[in-house]
């Protein structure tokens, strides 16, 4: 019986602690620690809503001062939903970084269609105008919400056999609160530097766009991910599996492969 226990507990210390940071569907059974995992849940969700707010703002700037009339061409009356892939697509070609001065404004002005250009950087800088807010407001929640998993582990005591299991829960949340937090303030940095990049272009003055390096992997990473998932939807129309359920997939299974090893290892020893 201690080998079977033994067994049991190696198991819960090689499976992955971020198996069961975002399992959105799996309760523990106690509402606390649940609420607690679904609100780092969507917070997390959240912040990368931001991130590819931002990511497209930047780029459709870039994309507006480089090739204008391309730009007016295809995004002009696109669907919201549609835009994330016309940014895929677009940002591995664009520059890295560009520099506008008054005098390139003098020809961007004399385009027929620069109020329909105009029209669109309105659009874009209205949709991103209070992101300092909103990241001032989950910065809070992000406190409070690693002020409140000091007192989880306590709660975990009442689940018996999976206590193991929540606390593993508690502690792959925090450190993903913890990542979040680091990561907001840049974050507000970058939504005020991208704002008033809108109001230089709105005031027709110079301005310089650098393209964080991060977007232009996401951007990769993105146009692969498209690849694969049209592949996919020609074999059968099953549903598809999210990048969570993908990952706690290929970590249970490799720790359950790890876990019969060890137990064919001891019962030949």
């Amino acid at each position: 019986m201690k080998k079977i226990y033994l067994f049991v507990i190696m198991f819960l210390l090689i499976t992955p602690s971020y198996v069961l940071a975002f399992e959105k569907q799996v309760k523990t059974g106690n509402a606390k620690i649940d609420d607690f995992s679904q609100k780092t849940y969507d917070l997390y969700y959240d912040v990368e809503k931001i991130e590819t707010k931002l990511r497209n703002a930047n780029v459709m700037m870039i994309w507006v001062l480089t090739d204008p009339e391309e730009f007016k061409i295809k995004l002009q009356g696109v669907e919201e939903d549609d835009i994330d892939n016309l940014i895929n697509e677009k940002i591995t070609n664009l520059p890295n970084e560009i520099s506008f001065s008054s005098d390139d404004f003098k020809n961007l002005l004399n385009l027929t269609y620069y109020d329909i250009l105009k029209t669109s950087v309105d659009g874009i800088n209205d949709g991103i105008v209070n992101l300092p807010d909103e990241m001032n407001s989950l910065k809070n929640q992000v406190q409070e919400l690693i002020a409140l998993a000091g007192s989880l582990p306590n709660e975990a005591k009442s689940l018996g056999f999976k206590a193991p299991k929540a606390l593993k829960a508690i502690n792959a949340n925090v450190e993903v609160l913890k990542e979040t937090a680091e990561k907001i303030p840049n974050l507000i940095t970058e939504a005020t530097n991208t704002i008033n990049i809108m109001v230089s272009f709105l005031s027709q003055e110079s301005l310089t766009i650098t393209l964080n390096e991060k977007y232009i992997k996401l951007g990769n990473a993105e146009i692969v991910n498209n690849k694969s998932t049209k592949q996919q939807n020609t074999k059968d129309n099953s549903e598809e599996l999210s990048k969570e359920e993908i990952v706690t997939i290929s970590a249970w299974t490799t720790g359950f492969i790890v876990l019969i090893a060890i137990i064919i290892f001891s019962t030949n020893h």
